[in-house]
This record gives C-alpha cells, structure tokens and sequence, in this order.
C-alpha cells in the first residue's frame, strides 16, 4: 500500500494517446479484487510560434519582401503554418510570390521566407498580423503577432520662392520713332504724376502703419514672479479614470487538468493561447466520446461543438481585444490593475484544484507578458499592470457536477463538466498613479 502512492510514468516522447496498465488487491484475508484498468492520457508538446518585428520600412517603398515565420517544436518537426488574421487592407497587402495571402491561408516551411509587404503610401506607424504553426502531429501552437514598423515617406515640397515686386524686371527698349517720341511726351507726364501721388501716398502708409513707441514700463505696475507663484492655486489630485469601456467578465476555459496535468506545482510557463490551441485541437474526441451512449448523438456532438465555438473561441477572442484596449491604456500613462478567479471541476482534490486553478491564472499572466513581442513586460515589472488571482478550486463548482472517474462521458467531456474548467477576468480597475 505504501509503494502504491509513489507510482510514477515518464512518457517516451515519440508518441500521444491513451496509456494504460491494469492491476488488482489482494486483501488481507487473500482474496483477489477485478482487475482494474489505469488510463494516462499522453499528449505531445505543441509547438510555438514566435511574435516578429520587421523594419521600419518607408510608406513608399513598394513591395518588401519580411523576414520569415518562425516557430520551432520540442518532439516533432512544423508541417505548416496558417496567417490567422491579415493587415487592414488600409494598411497594405501581405502576398506571396506576387498574390495576396488570404486569411486562414495555410504556409509550407518553403513559402514563408517569400512573404511580401507593400504598405499604403499614407500609413505610419505599426501594421499587424497573426498566425501559428502546425507540427507533425498536428498540434497547433499558440498565436504570433507579426509587427511591420512603417515609417510616412517624406513628400519633398519645393522651396517657396516670393513673388517679385512690381516692375522688377526691365522693359525692353522700344525702337525710336516719331510716333513713339509723341507718345512718350505724353507717358512722361502721365509718370511724373504718378510719381508725385506714389510720394504722397507712400508717406501717409508710413504715418498709419509705423510702429507706435511703447512707454518704458513701471516697475510699481509689474508683479513679481514670485507673488503670482505665491498666490497660485495648488495642482488637484489626479481623479481615477474611467474603467474599460463596456468591460464584462470574460471566461476562458481549460481542458481537463490543464495545463502541465498531475503535477501540484501552482505556476506555468505556458501561455493560455498554448493552452487554448491544445485544446481546440481536441474539440473531436470530445465530441465522439460524450456522444458515446448518448440517446441522439448528433444531438450530443452539436452540444460540444456549440460549446467550443459560443464559449471557448469566444472567451479567446475577448481576451485578444481585452489585451489591445489594456495595452492603450497603459500607454496612456494609467495604471492597470486585473482581477483573475480561477475555478475547476471536481475530479481532483479541493487542494489539487487550488493548485491548478493556479496554473491556469498564470498562464493568463505569461499571455499578457509575451503578447504583441512583450510589450506588456515592461508594465508588468513597474508595476503599472498588476494580476491578482482569486482561486476558488472546485468550491464554487455548481451542484450535480460528475465526479466520477469511471464515466469519463459525464465527468471530462460533458459540456457541464467543461464548463467549470476556467478562470475569469472579472474585474479591470483603470487609474492614474498618484
């Protein structure tokens, strides 16, 4: 019974799916138990894709070919990469070989080093696209950010040159003849008249436009610098600023003792986009075995799909959008300060589950740290962005959640049970630091 609870397994790493050995009891009066089975699931490593800056490059440099994707993987090779999200066609056009790349489009590793960018003539500043990788064992990794720094062309304006002044260039001598000479009586005292209006009137502009002489000032009339800053009101406290705009908890969910399973360790170097492609990459055996002895199975299949497209994509694409208006906040000089609770289903040990639920909190933490090539980093190490974890484990797991090992339909891929397997963001404080 004591070498029992020091069993442990240590996977070969070439391979995934279910292993099992069985066993039985004896008791101490030498009778035999059934033979029981013990089931490990094993899972390889996903791989993961790394977050890319490239340039800064000219609004009007054409088509730029950009650095590679770049992902690698610990027991497996990349079989393919896929562009999750495109550049705002405001912005410019991803291509390769010439034809613009599609979202969703899927990459050999030969294609990715003859991507193409050719951003919009007016654009400045940072470009964005997504994408991840796919290993040999189809495994997905987690989402990339690809950051294209593009820099305004300068347009060059011609030198303003000013307009010359009347009569500035010299008329060209007329030939001399006794029609000429007649009228040029006539022009001379035409121009001596001019001439004699210009004088007149060019002294009256001076009179009206000249500069008035400005009294020296009285010393007894000027403040001094010190009395204004003597009487000056003081500066009021920065008011706290408005939460999140329309913020609303968000749920993000887990599979099963996930991530890093049967271990007791309360942290994770995982990021919850990992651990969100792993499990999205199971959403069909979850579906085929919560529909095993279903009376529709159908029925039972569209209930799981339902709940990974209308809970766990859902609660993804939240965070996503969450992160950006986070990152703009912080920008802005505000402090940040998140409320995560984390929540499990009831197979393990309450103390198990506090300990996972911990994990998952932190890998909520390495996302907001790796996100957009760490620019939250820096915040988070000042302190400006601040996670605090609220873990429950399974005590606020609703009532008639399965515990039971042995029907793994009820207990692990029932979207009840699924369900519990999340942490939530449930509450964002925006300030300014005092």
């Amino acid at each position: 019974p004591q070498e029992a609870h020091r069993l442990q397994f240590d996977p070969s790493g070439r391979s995934s799916g279910n292993a099992t050995f069985t066993y039985k009891v004896t008791d101490d009066n030498g009778l035999e138990s059934n033979v029981a089975t013990v089931t490990i699931p094993v899972m390889n490593v996903p791989p993961v894709a790394k977050d890319i800056t490239f340039g800064t490059i000219k609004s009007d440099a054409g088509v730029v070919t950009i650095d590679p994707l770049v992902a690698t993987d610990g027991d497996g090779t990349i079989a393919k990469y896929i562009v999750t999200s495109l550049p705002p066609s405001s912005k410019g056009v991803l291509s390769l070989d010439g034809t613009p790349v599609r979202e969703q489009q899927e990459l050999s590793p030969s294609a990715i080093s003859r991507l193409q960018f050719e951003p919009k003539k007016e654009v400045s500043g940072d470009v964005y696209f997504k994408y991840k990788a796919v290993d040999s064992n189809n495994l997905f990794s987690n989402v990339a950010s690809y950051t294209i720094k593009v820099e305004k062309a300068v347009v060059p304006v011609a030198a303003y040159v000013p307009p010359a002044p009347a009569m500035a260039e010299p008329l060209a001598a007329p030939a001399v003849t006794e029609t000429a000479v007649a009228a040029g009586k006539s022009r001379a005292g035409w121009l001596v008249g001019a001439a004699a209006l210009a004088v007149v009137g060019g002294g009256l502009w001076w009179y009206f436009n000249r500069e008035p002489k400005v009294p020296e000032p009285v010393a007894a009339e000027m403040p001094a610098v010190e009395a204004q800053a003597n009487t000056a009101e003081p500066a009021p406290e920065p008011a706290p600023v408005a939460a999140i705009e329309n913020f609303q908890p968000i749920a993000l969910y887990f599979n099963n003792d996930h991530p890093n399973p049967r271990t007791t360790t309360d942290n994770t170097s995982l990021t919850y986009g990992q651990t969100y492609e792993a499990y999205v990459a199971q959403k069909g055996k979850f579906e085929s075995e919560y529909s095993k002895g279903a009376s529709d199975a159908d029925a039972a299949k569209q209930e799981v799909g339902a709940f990974f497209d209308e809970k766990v994509k859902k609660g993804f694409d939240e965070l996503t959008a969450l992160s950006d208006k986070l990152l703009d906040k912080l920008k802005e000089g505000n402090k940040v300060e998140i409320t995560v609770t984390g929540f499990a289903s009831p197979l393990a040990s309450n103390e198990y589950n506090k300990n996972l639920t911990s994990r998952r909190v932190s890998s909520i933490e390495n996302h907001l740290r790796t996100y957009k090539n760490g620019q939250f980093k820096e915040y988070m190490d000042k302190g400006m962005l601040v996670v605090t974890e609220q873990t429950s484990g399974e005590e606020a797991a609703r009532q008639g959640i399965s515990d039971d090992r042995t029907n793994t339909r009820a207990s692990w891929y029932s979207p009840s049970a699924s369900a519990e397997r999340r942490v939530e963001i449930t509450n964002v404080t925006v300030s300014k630091p005092q």
